[in-house]
């Protein structure tokens, strides 16, 4: 019975064959690590290269259980991300009240020149294009940009003819105003914007070097009450000296409020993250704990099967083997009884095999399932294992490992398939466990479906936080998936 249970519990150390097919992710490097990624002579890799990439329990695994959970990490980069997102919204902001402030400025400017320096020099004589009263706004004209830092000034009659301007070439031409500004002449209001310098009347700008210009228009009177409008080009630079004014003063304040509310954010995510993670730590410390409980309770109840049931019924056909011996008329039926009795030894035997629990080897948990690998490919069962997984915890690799073992026991016991297929990834955070048979599956609606071995794994996955389903369809398979959240 001893040699029965060391079976099970035993697991091979000979290459694994080329069927089975290992992808691996893990960078660390050790003495298995280093060599994981190359394959053997023969197009064959040795079991130790394999799963000491995959799940062996070293200094990475120590790492990612003390890493920071991935929410808590996402959550620092959001911060940093939603920071810079604000610092640019604030410029943009800061730009645009320069503009707004600018513009605004500009157009008070030209009300306060169409109302105080021209309206005394705004006559009917400029309107009939009189070189004298030209002259007389020359002074003044020339004065205000002399000293307001103005490019250029215009005076628009309501045909649209320039009765007066700096630029003396386009005096008396026509041009097409805006329908905005040709209501000025009606309404005595102003219009404000940032020309592109795209009209025809700016022509000189354009060739001047300009690019981009304040551009006021104001309704105004002459004296006897012929609708004008005067028009004043400020330079773009108003907009750009007041927008770094407004950065001078109001970017620090922002920058300091900005920063104190993201290190307070941080904090409280740190905060947060430290007791998710020590919550983590704890489940995981209970679920040890159960799984220990668990098999003490399996160890305890093969012992005294063992111990008990199995000695006696092997006791039992060495009795019946003798008695047939001394008993010629009935040797027969006793040798039956015999042979009986040691099958049910053998039935129970195996049935210990199952309830012993079984550990991960050194090898890793790839190595735990080589045995039914070779039980499979006996019955005539191609196994496909593909492991693409960074380090796996110890609970991780055991929970895998036991699902794995107890789900290809039923493909050898029930299934009748020719092809199964293990494959272990990591997907967002989470391990996936996938074994797939293309067997004879099952109803699912049918009350038998389900087995107490995986009806206690799917408890004890359940109590992990993950989920295992079972998924078949009758005459072409039967899949069985779980996920496992990974311990940060």
């Amino acid at each position: 019975m001893r040699s029965a249970l060391d079976h099970e519990a035993r697991f091979l150390k000979a290459e694994i064959p080329t069927r089975v097919v290992t992808r691996n992710r893990f960078r660390g490097e050790g003495e298995g690590g280093r060599q994981g990624g190359r394959e053997g002579e023969g197009g064959r890799m040795t079991m130790s290269q394999l799963v000491t990439r995959n799940d062996g329990a070293g200094p990475a695994d120590l790492r990612r259980r003390r890493a920071l959970p991935r929410g808590v990490v996402w959550s620092v980069i959001g911060s940093i991300i939603t920071l810079c997102i604000l610092m640019v919204a604030s410029v943009r902001l800061i730009d645009r009240a320069a503009t707004s402030v600018a513009l605004d400025e500009a157009g008070r400017f030209g009300s306060e020149s169409a109302k105080l320096a021209f309206a005394p020099l705004l006559t009917d004589e400029l309107v009939a294009m009189d070189p004298s009263a030209q002259q007389a706004i020359d002074a003044v004209g020339n004065q205000l940009i002399s000293d307001n830092e103005i490019v250029h000034i215009k005076i628009w009659s309501e045909a649209g003819t320039i009765l007066w301007s700096d630029e003396k070439s386009i005096v008396g031409e026509t041009f097409k105003l805006d329908d905005a500004d040709q209501i000025l002449f009606a309404s005595q209001d102003r219009t404000v914007e940032v020309s592109e310098l795209e009209k025809a009347e700016n022509n000189l700008e354009v060739a001047a070097g300009e690019d981009r210009l304040i551009e006021v228009y104001v309704g105004t009177r002459t004296t006897s009450g012929t609708p004008l409008v005067l028009e004043i080009y400020a330079p773009y630079t108003r907009v750009t000296d007041r927008a770094d004014a407004l950065r001078r003063e109001f970017m620090p304040l922002m920058l300091v409020t900005l920063f104190v509310l993201a290190g307070a954010q941080l904090s409280l995510v740190l905060f947060l993250g430290r007791r998710l993670a020590r919550s983590d730590r704890r489940h995981t410390s209970l679920l040890e704990r159960l799984i220990e409980s668990s098999d003490a309770e399996r160890r305890r109840v093969a012992a005294e099967v063992h111990d008990g049931v199995v000695q006696d019924l092997i006791g039992m056909s060495f009795s019946l083997n003798a008695l047939a011996a001394t008993t010629p008329n009935r040797a027969d039926s006793l040798s039956e009884m015999a042979s009986s009795t040691r099958s049910a030894v053998a039935s129970l035997r195996s049935l210990l095999g199952s309830i012993y629990p079984i550990e991960v080897p050194p090898e890793g948990w790839v190595a735990g399932i080589q045995d039914l690998v070779d039980s499979l490919g006996q019955l005539g069962v191609d196994v496909h294992v593909e492991a693409e997984t960074a380090q796996l915890t110890a609970t991780e690799a055991l929970l895998v490992l036991r699902v794995t073992r107890e789900a290809l026991r039923n493909v050898a016991a029930h299934a009748h398939a020719t092809e199964a297929e293990v494959r272990l990834i990591e997907w967002r955070g989470r391990l996936v466990l996938t074994i797939r048979d293309n067997g004879s599956g099952f109803e699912p609606s049918s009350k038998k479906v389900g087995h107490i071995g995986l009806r206690l794994l799917h408890d004890v996955i359940r109590d992990a936080g993950g989920e295992l389903t079972i998924e078949s369809t009758p005459a072409e398979g039967t899949t069985l998936r779980v996920e496992l959240k990974m311990v940060q």
